[in-house]
């Protein structure tokens, strides 16, 4: 029962079982070499289990905000670093069209401050107040 529980990849191993499993082999006098290479296996399933976690948590953290309060590179960073932990493929596609919509969405910010402010260059009296207007509230 316990190669059965630890022969699988580190990520999906059931953690619980597996220890069961071991208690079960120590119990049953298994060799202590053959308990130590388990408890090795158990160990490292333990580590990428917990790496895995940590990088869902810090990568959802990343892009947990309003799309234009989003920091981008932040957020692809942990997206990468949740990608090499083995983050849940459909978790990563979740949280990065959120980042694709924080990209979008800061950058027609971004479009739109650059409408205001040419429509503000000119002299005070030739402003066109509506147009700066309108631009004011798309970059909003």
């Amino acid at each position: 029962a316990l190669e059965k529980a630890v022969g699988v990849p580190a990520l999906e191993v059931d953690l619980q079982a597996a220890e069961q499993a071991w208690t079960m082999a120590a119990q049953a006098n298994v060799s202590p070499q053959e308990l130590k290479n388990k408890q090795d296996l158990l160990d490292s399933a333990k580590e990428a289990q917990q790496k895995r976690d940590d990088a869902e948590t810090a990568l959802r953290a990343a892009v947990n905000a309003e799309l234009l309060q989003v920091g981008v590179q932040e957020a692809t960073a942990a997206a990468h670093a949740a990608s090499s932990a083995g983050v849940h493929v459909e978790v990563l596609a979740a949280m990065k069209a959120k980042i694709d919509e924080a990209v979008a969405a800061q950058q027609r910010r971004a479009a739109a401050y650059d409408v205001l402010q040419a429509a503000v260059a000119g002299a005070p009296l030739a402003v066109d107040v509506e147009a700066a207007l309108g631009a004011a509230a798309e970059a909003e």
